[in-house]
């Protein structure tokens, strides 16, 4: 009888502490997926907060890129040599019947340098002042005058006439596209 009570014994307290140990790994594992559960509500509403930042950030940087296309409309669109090589083709063919002298692109503390040189024969000294106007209106690249020459000629029809010889540099940022 009383091996019969310790056998029962026996099987109560290995019930029991299976039992026991079954609820201790339950309570660990709920208390880790307690905590995970904290932490991804946590990394959640972080990356709610951090997805709304970055949503106005973009918005800022599309705001700022209209901005600069209102200035430079070619913005992004053509790379800096391009730009350079097309603002210099467009100067060409907005003061006629001169020559255009282009030197090799040098880079310059970030910047891309088209040395040019333009050579108007027999101009009228208000063409000259108008084209001299037009060169100031480029942003970008921007122009910047390195020497002017002006030599007066004969007069035609009463109007004075003169050589207008110019060294500019046309200037723009480096985006890094040429080597």
């Amino acid at each position: 009888m009383k091996q019969a009570f310790l056998k029962n014994v026996l099987k109560l307290y290995i019930s029991t502490g299976i039992t026991a140990a079954f609820l201790c790994c339950i309570n660990l594992t709920l208390l880790n997926y307690r905590k995970n559960l904290d932490l991804w509500a946590s990394q959640l509403s972080r990356i709610t907060v951090n997805a709304v930042k970055m949503k106005t950030e973009v918005e800022k940087m599309k705001k700022l890129i209209d901005e600069l296309r209102s200035i430079y409309p070619s913005f992004g669109s053509v790379s800096s040599r391009e730009a350079l090589l097309g603002a210099a083709d467009e100067m060409r063919r907005m003061l006629p019947g001169c020559n255009v002298a282009l030197s090799d692109i040098m880079r310059t503390g970030g910047e891309l340098v088209l040395p040019m040189t333009i050579r108007i024969e027999k101009a009228a000294y208000s063409d000259v002042v108008a084209g001299i106007g037009y060169l100031q209106t480029f942003t970008m690249p921007y122009v910047s005058m390195q020497a002017f020459s002006l030599e007066q000629t004969e007069q035609e029809s009463g109007e004075e006439r003169c050589t207008v010889t110019l060294q500019l540099f046309l200037k723009t940022f480096d985006d890094g596209a040429i080597q």
